[in-house]
């Protein structure tokens, strides 16, 4: 029996956490109150409020964000609720557990969980991780913070109240899903990098750091760490006793290719031709031989990873014009790294909501773009820091009007490049439906 059986559990929001956790949750027993705050004349509530209803979830809308009038035993807030939201800063006080989302799916399921954080990097690492195992025989199911890729993905907490011993369920995990955390435990995890990010959530970078490093606070002796021996600012804080594969002896990068043992994969032969490919590919690879492969076993397959959606997606082409939509960038950083994948002169879409106040990383940036076209909230934040590494800037209102701009612009290899190194709340439900209606946009000119 699960031990949620009989526990009234208040899951706060109903998108797609929420909705995954208060399904997995009323599965397994519990008595499940769901609540939004949006009215629930909001089109986003439709399907959830259909869904859960039909489950026996009781569901609250516009509700006013405390917890005084409800009997429960559990809290359990979607990864977008902030540890300051004013419910679960009472249900502090008042001695209530509160539970991740990915903490209730570790106790929900037997199957061992692969957890792969990050700043940059995470979803792919996730999603060749993923591909590695099923390629190779194994029941893997792809699950967690991972949207928007178009594999076929689930919840966690959905993929863990399905799961089987048998299966193994490879999660991509934000900083958001660790902050509470307590048994949580996966059986291989590694963290990609750490670079300044969401610091309108975190007090500071270190406490943002810190948050990420909790994926390994309850590993031991039969999991495995993969570390990348040139990212230190990843490794776990103190003494592990967890088995450690690193980059840099388990699998070395060096110039264009990555080796395992006397096994070399080249550069070029990848989804996306550049050096962090060769990385990610190495997490990937590292994570996956926890699982009784070996790399001779799992590297065939890499052949057949085409990467994801909205991360350097390939649209299309026109008139030697190449489409790239990288709309999962939201950080400078992860902008500066994606010019490693595109070639010719970039004309570069960005913009939107800046979740860091250094900007530091757009003056290299602007020294690498032939034009940088701007767009959302923060536009002009950006223009200074890509004018001062000396890229033409200029500024519009709207993705369509920046699109637009780039077409016009563009001559023969060339490549339009979407990376907004920022969030995209200004006018964009998420960066899904930001990549979504770039494609559109660069679909109709193509002719596509």
């Amino acid at each position: 029996m699960s031990e949620f059986a009989g526990k009234r559990v208040l899951v706060i929001g109903l998108a797609r956490a929420g909705t995954g956790m208060a399904r997995a949750l009323s599965a397994m027993g519990a008595n499940v109150t769901a609540v939004d705050q949006k009215s629930a004349d909001s089109p986003s509530l439709f399907d959830p409020i259909d869904e859960l209803s039909g489950l026996g979830v009781e569901i609250v809308t516009s509700w006013p964000g405390t917890i005084e009038d409800l009997d429960v035993d559990i809290v359990a807030p979607s990864p977008g609720v902030p540890a300051k939201h004013p419910a679960l800063v009472s249900a502090l006080q008042k001695g209530l557990p509160i539970l991740s989302e990915i903490e209730i799916a570790y106790r929900l399921t037997a199957a061992p969980i692969v957890a792969i954080t990050g700043t940059n990097g995470k979803s792919t690492v996730t999603a060749l991780t993923h591909h590695l195992l099923v390629s190779a025989g194994k029941s893997s199911v792809l699950c967690g913070n991972i949207a928007g890729s178009g594999f076929e993905e689930k919840t966690i907490t959905s993929a863990a109240a399905e799961s089987s011993e048998e299966d193994i369920l490879v999660a991509e995990v934000s900083s958001f899903q660790l902050e509470w955390v307590d048994r949580f435990r996966p059986r291989a995890a590694t963290i990609t990098n750490i670079t300044p990010d969401h610091l309108d959530r975190y007090a500071s970078f270190e406490e943002y750091s810190a948050t990420k490093k909790r994926i390994f606070a309850n590993m031991n002796g039969s999991d495995r760490i993969v570390v990348n021996r040139a990212r230190p600012e990843t490794f776990p804080p103190g003494e592990c006793a967890a088995e450690i594969a690193t980059i840099g002896e388990d699998a070395i990068v060096e110039g264009s290719s990555v080796r395992f043992g006397d096994i070399s994969v080249d550069m070029e032969s990848l989804w996306v031709p550049a050096e962090h490919s060769l990385f990610n590919l190495a997490h990937a690879v590292l994570l996956a031989c926890k699982f009784g492969l070996a790399p001779a076993v799992v590297l065939p397959f890499v052949g057949s990873f085409k990467g994801l959606e909205n991360r350097l997606e390939f649209v299309g082409e026109k008139d030697g014009v190449r489409v790239v939509n990288n709309s999962m960038c939201t950080n400078p950083s992860a902008m500066l790294s994606s010019l490693d994948g595109v070639s010719g002169r970039v004309l570069l879409i960005a913009g939107g909501v800046s979740k860091v106040d250094d900007l530091g990383p757009l003056v290299e940036v602007g020294s690498k773009v032939g034009q940088a076209i701007l767009f959302g909230r923060d536009a002009r934040k950006l223009e200074a820091a890509l004018a001062t590494g000396g890229a033409s800037t200029s500024v519009f209102g709207s993705l369509d009007d920046a699109f637009a701009e780039a077409v016009k612009a563009a001559r023969s290899g060339d490549t339009i490049l979407l990376s907004p190194g920022c969030a995209s709340f200004d006018q964009f439900e998420d960066f899904i439906d930001r990549g979504n209606h770039f494609r559109r946009l660069a679909r109709e000119w193509i002719g596509a």
